[in-house]
């Protein structure tokens, strides 16, 4: 009788461990994909249901070894240093983002150059936005079209 209380007792410490590895591995990926916010953020997130569209945002010109960061309602979705304006295309970078059918605030800071502006956008459907630098000030160009570059 003693010698199977050992191997059972033996048998429940490895079935719990076992249980306490996969218990471990859940809430790790649990916590990989719920928990930690994208580095991109890519997706607003903190909408809960409504229908989310495609906002795309184009970098165009004007922009020189520049640092550029962008918001989306208070949440950082852009941010690199070092971005120049392809000149033979016309264009910087791009990021294309799921936002809520809504009023959006778009802010971007340029802090290489002391710059920053925000607008306000009322978003029904896919959207493209436009920001250029031009004479030291900051332009924004909307459009319900994607924008060419050549």
């Amino acid at each position: 009788m003693l010698k199977f209380k050992c191997i059972e007792s033996k048998w429940v410490s490895l079935v719990l461990s076992c249980i306490s590895k996969t218990w471990s591995t859940l809430f790790l990926i649990f916590f990989l994909v719920y928990l930690i916010p994208a580095s991109q953020a890519n997706d607003l997130k903190y909408q809960k249901g409504g229908a989310m569209v495609p906002l795309k945002i184009d970098l165009q010109s004007g922009f020189l070894d520049d640092t550029v960061v962008l918001k989306a309602n208070n949440q950082e979705i852009f941010h690199k240093k070092g971005i120049s304006t392809d000149y033979a295309i016309g264009r910087t970078d791009s990021i294309e983002i799921q936002v809520p059918k809504s009023l959006i605030t778009i802010k971007i800071t340029v802090p290489s150059r002391q710059l920053s502006d925000s607008v306000v956008l009322e978003i029904s459907g896919r959207f493209y936005l436009g920001i250029s630098i031009l004479d030291d000030k900051i332009k924004f160009k909307t459009s319900n079209e994607m924008f060419l570059y050549y």
